[in-house]
């Protein structure tokens, strides 16, 4: 038996009768009867189903590089199967692409923001669609550690490290205005954004000023090399030879 509430009105003006029902669904449908002593009257009541529609579409968004874009629409029916594509191809859930639907709210939401990102995003839900362009800023190249004078000793191996905001980047040794390159004691090395120069054996003459160049872009740091003091590793040692030999004497510095 139904009752009035939000979703059954029913009222009585002299001898009609009235069942309202408010926002019909599919679930909705069947027999309804009115029944008035031993009199009822029964009749079927049939929804038509209406395609789901985009009640809020998505809009045009500009981020900037590294940053996160979040595309929102929203459909007509909670229960909608919708896809998302980036172009003509469909986006899998992952950590780059989280996907979410409440209820008839949709959102997609794009981590870590490359300028490859930048795109055409779509939403689609049966054979309804609806579209926005995501443009990325690129973000200004910036040296986010920059290099450290550094005080090593003689024979040691002296060790620069800077790193760059953005992965991926050329760099350029540099000592004083002289572009250097790998050798038999140098090494560069590049990691994801970090970017290091490896002396070996350093000698009092490495010492100097070193730098590295990103585009316009310089930090530098000063090298300095601390002699050893001369020792004696190996001392003389005490030799007997017969008179007339010859004799060696050796030691080591």
């Amino acid at each position: 038996m139904l009752q009035p509430s939000d979703k059954y009105k029913m009222q009585q003006e002299g001898i009609n009768v009235e069942l309202a029902i408010q926002d019909v669904d599919l679930k909705d449908s069947g027999n309804y009867t009115c029944v008035i002593g031993d009199e009822a009257t029964t009749a079927t009541l049939s929804i038509i189903e209406l395609s789901p529609h985009f009640s809020s579409e998505l809009t045009d968004l500009k981020v900037t590089e590294g940053g996160t874009a979040v595309l929102m629409c929203e459909v007509t029916k909670p229960s909608a199967v919708v896809q998302w594509m980036k172009g003509e191809k469909t986006i899998r859930l992952s950590d780059k692409y989280d996907i979410r639907q409440e209820g008839s709210r949709l959102q997609l939401q794009i981590n870590d923001l490359e300028l490859s990102d930048a795109s055409t995003y779509s939403c689609v839900c049966g054979d309804q669609k609806t579209m926005a362009s995501l443009t990325i800023s690129a973000l200004p190249v910036v040296f986010i550690e920059q290099l450290k004078d550094l005080h090593v000793s003689e024979g040691d191996v002296a060790t620069f490290h800077c790193e760059l905001n953005k992965p991926g980047l050329s760099v350029e040794w540099r000592r004083g205005d002289v572009p250097m390159t790998p050798g038999d004691r140098t090494t560069m090395k590049q990691d994801g954004r970090a970017h290091a120069l490896l002396i070996r054996a350093v000698t009092e003459k490495d010492s100097g000023e070193f730098s590295c160049r990103c585009g316009d872009l310089t930090t530098s740091a000063h090298l300095s090399v601390h002699a050893l003091p001369v020792i004696f590793k190996e001392e003389l040692k005490k030799v007997e030879v017969l008179e007339g030999e010859d004799v060696v004497l050796r030691c080591e510095l």
